[in-house]
């Protein structure tokens, strides 16, 4: 790390927003942001922690007549400022290249949260929550960032610590301690499979026959006409995708080519895609026609997590067969009927057991270490 006096970091993303925060840490800080803001009541640098102070922020303080930027700003600590500003990338970067004159140097925001005195779960919180994309997501990770997984280990722990102390007393409630914090931990280990990748879309792969009408359904579930469509098979050659939102969750849609046997050099090569896709999917949409959905290849789908739902398409050419097979969803991509169901199914299949506010999901792969740890410990110590 650099032997800079102080450092400095913008907070708030790249983009045009109504506010951008820039942060400060070091010694003497303050007296820093005085050698460019002008405020009202006396110098920065002498404002009691955490009060207000508004003012306008000018690049030549040695012209009071120059225009500034009118900011506001705060002493949060003895060593560390923070400074708002217009949102718009002009007034920011000005900003930040006054502090880099003043001798600052400047700090990612990721290596500015591991810097920061806050728990490995609340940073780790922090960094996904950037990277949030519906309002669902950021939710859970703002639990998280409040501490919720730390206090769900806290009450197992406890439990551990309960059934120690009724094996040593013999009360006969050792078993009932072993299954809180077990049932605790549990809970906590089911969220993980898709806790640890809150901030990357779930891939659901819409396989199928040719002319199913895979990117017609892609269409009608992502709203708008992001594949082509075209009354011939073999249309679709490639993978194409789009990245929505389902029931809150992040999605990446994925349209591949038809499955059929063939000859022709560049289908085989286009099944062998829509192969991998299957194969790496969080979940496979197998579309059928109502009259042939008895279709064997869905049995024998390639996916490693066997997460799949067989789907009807084109109900509207046939409406006799809507309850010709239990087991399949039937929608029409043309006119719509049926999608709210296959979006609640496709919502069930990617997060079976939601969690309810402020519960403790893990969202790294070292935080899931931890809890399976943790409960191995609880199964050898109650054996």
């Amino acid at each position: 790390m650099t032997d800079a006096p102080f450092f400095y970091c913008l907070l708030t993303g790249p983009g045009r927003a109504a506010v951008a925060v820039v942060a400060l840490r070091g010694s003497g800080v303050a007296a820093v942001v005085d050698r460019f803001l002008s405020c009202r009541g006396g110098p920065f640098a002498g404002s009691p922690l955490r009060r207000i102070r508004v003012g306008v922020w000018r690049s030549d303080p040695s012209d009071p007549a120059a225009a500034g930027e009118e900011v506001v700003a705060t002493r949060l600590t003895d060593d560390r400022c923070e400074v708002h500003c217009h949102g718009g990338k002009a007034a920011a970067q000005a900003i930040l290249r006054d502090l880099a004159s003043a001798g600052g140097a400047r700090m990612d925001w990721d290596r500015w949260l591991q810097a920061e005195d806050v728990s490995d779960e609340e940073a780790a919180a922090r960094q996904a929550l950037t990277r949030a994309t519906t309002t669902r997501v950021a939710a859970i990770l703002l639990d998280q960032c409040r501490g919720a997984l730390a206090k769900e280990l806290a009450l197992a722990t406890r439990g551990v610590s309960k059934g120690k102390k009724a094996r040593s007393a013999s009360k006969g409630t050792e078993p009932i301690a072993n299954a809180s914090a077990s049932a605790t931990l549990d809970a906590i280990l089911a969220r993980a499979r898709w806790g640890v990748r809150l901030t990357r879309p779930f891939r659901v792969v819409l396989a199928g026959p040719p002319n199913v009408g895979k990117s017609s359904l892609i269409n009608a579930l992502a709203g708008y006409q992001r594949s082509i469509v075209f009354d011939e098979a073999g249309t679709t050659r490639d993978a194409l995708t789009v990245n929505t939102a389902i029931d809150g969750w992040p999605v990446e849609l994925v349209d591949t080519a038809g499955q059929r046997d063939s000859d022709d050099a560049i289908e085989q090569a286009a099944g062998e895609v829509a192969r991998r896709e299957m194969a790496a999917a969080d979940l496979v949409l197998w579309l059928s026609e109502p009259e042939s959905h008895a279709d064997a290849r869905f049995s024998n789908r390639p996916n490693d997590s066997g997460a799949a739902l067989l789907v009807l398409n084109k109900i509207d050419l046939a409406p006799q067969m809507a309850g010709a097979c239990e087991s399949a969803i039937v929608v029409s991509a043309k006119t719509g009927a049926g999608l709210p169901d296959l979006l609640t199914a496709i919502s069930h299949a990617l997060v079976p057991d939601p969690p309810p506010p402020g519960a403790a999901v893990p969202i790294t792969q070292v935080q899931l270490a931890q809890v399976q740890a943790l409960r191995a410990t609880i199964e050898d110590f109650f054996k």
